[in-house]
C-alpha cells in the first residue's frame, strides 16, 4: 500500500503539477477510501482520482455560491456529441477546493475527503441514455435530463440526494475521526447523517450500500427496502430527500427557526420507524444504533 501511495502521489504531481502537500493528502485519503470500500475497488478509486483535476480557487475568483467557497464542490458536467445516430457522453470532472484551503486544518481535510467520496461514487456507470433522456448517477442520487435536438440538456428530475449526502457525511466523519481528528464534526445535515449511520452500522448494510453506491445496481437494496418497510426504494429515498431539503432550509433560515425544526423532527420521526423495521426484519445484531423518534 505504501508503494501505491507513493506512486499515486508522484503520478498526480507529474500529471497535474500539484504541490507536494496536496498530492500527498489526496493519496492518503485514497488509501483510507480503499480500506473502507474494499481492495476490489482499488483500481476504480485510483482511476477516478487520476481522471479528475483538483483545483484550489484563486482568492479573487468569483464564487458561484457562498457555500461553495466554504465547502468547495465536485463537478461532473456531461458533454454530448453525435457519432452518426448515436449520442456520445463525455464528462468534464473537477474538484474545486476553497481558496482558504489548509491541510493543517481538519475542517479542510474533511472538505477534501467529502469531495473525493463524491468523485469515487460517480466513477462507475455514471451516464446512460434512454431515448431523449440522459440519466446521471452519483452514488444513490439519480438526475434525469431531457435532451433537445441540438443536444442541450434540461434537468427534469432528481432523487436520492438526501441519502447520498448523508452517507457521504457519515463516511467523512468516520474517516476523519480515525485518521486525523477524533473530535471532527462535519457541517450540516445532522438528521440525515444519523439516518445514514443507522443504515450503515445500526442495520449493518454497509457492504450493500457501498456496492450500490459504486456499481449503481440497487436491485438487492430495493428488495430489502420493499420487504421490510413496505416502501419502494424511490419512496424511501424521497422521504430522506424531504428531510435533507428541510435541513438545508434550516441552515439558511434567519431568525426564529422553530417552525422549520418542528418540520424536520416530524419528517425524521416518519423515517425512524422504517429503519427500525429494517433492523427487526433483517435480525442483524443489536438495534442500539437504530434511530429513535424525537420527542
Amino acid at each position: 500500500m505504501k508503494k501505491m501511495l507513493c506512486d499515486l502521489k508522484n503520478e498526480l504531481i507529474t500529471k497535474y503539477k500539484y504541490s507536494d502537500d496536496l498530492a500527498e493528502n489526496i493519496a492518503l485519503i485514497a488509501e483510507s477510501v480503499i480500506d473502507g470500500y474494499g481492495e476490489h475497488y482499488e483500481n476504480v478509486i485510483l482511476e477516478a482520482i487520476m481522471s479528475c483535476k483538483f483545483k484550489i480557487k484563486e482568492p479573487n475568483e468569483r464564487n458561484i455560491a457562498s457555500f461553495r467557497n466554504r465547502e468547495g464542490y465536485y463537478s461532473s458536467v456531461p458533454v454530448l456529441s453525435k457519432d452518426g445516430d448515436n449520442i456520445i457522453v463525455n464528462a468534464q470532472k473537477e474538484i474545486i477546493l476553497p481558496n482558504t484551503f489548509n491541510s493543517d486544518n481538519p475542517a479542510y481535510m474533511g472538505v477534501l475527503t467529502s469531495r473525493i467520496l463524491e468523485l469515487v461514487s460517480s466513477s462507475l456507470n455514471e451516464f446512460s441514455i434512454n431515448g431523449n433522456e440522459l440519466v446521471q448517477r452519483q452514488g444513490l442520487m439519480t438526475t434525469t435530463y431531457s435532451i433537445s435536438d441540438n443536444l442541450e440538456l434540461t434537468k427534469t428530475k432528481e432523487i436520492g440526494r438526501g441519502l447520498n449526502e448523508g452517507i457521504n457525511s457519515y463516511e467523512t466523519l468516520n474517516l476523519m475521526r480515525s485518521e486525523y481528528d477524533t473530535s471532527f464534526e462535519p457541517m450540516g445535515s445532522d438528521y440525515t447523517r444519523i439516518i445514514a449511520g443507522s443504515l450503515i452500522d445500526g442495520v449493518e448494510l454497509k457492504e450493500l450500500l457501498t456496492d450500490a453506491l459504486m456499481t449503481k445496481d440497487t436491485g438487492e437494496l430495493e428488495n430489502i427496502i420493499v420487504e421490510h418497510t413496505g416502501k419502494s426504494l424511490n419512496e424511501f429515498l424521497s422521504m430522506i430527500d424531504g428531510l435533507t431539503n428541510l435541513e438545508m432550509k434550516m441552515s439558511s433560515t434567519i431568525g426564529d427557526r422553530k417552525e422549520v425544526l418542528d418540520s424536520i423532527e416530524q419528517e425524521y420521526n416518519s423515517i425512524a420507524p422504517l429503519i427500525s423495521s429494517l433492523s427487526a426484519g433483517l435480525v442483524l445484531g443489536s438495534d442500539e444504533n437504530v434511530p429513535r423518534k424525537v420527542a
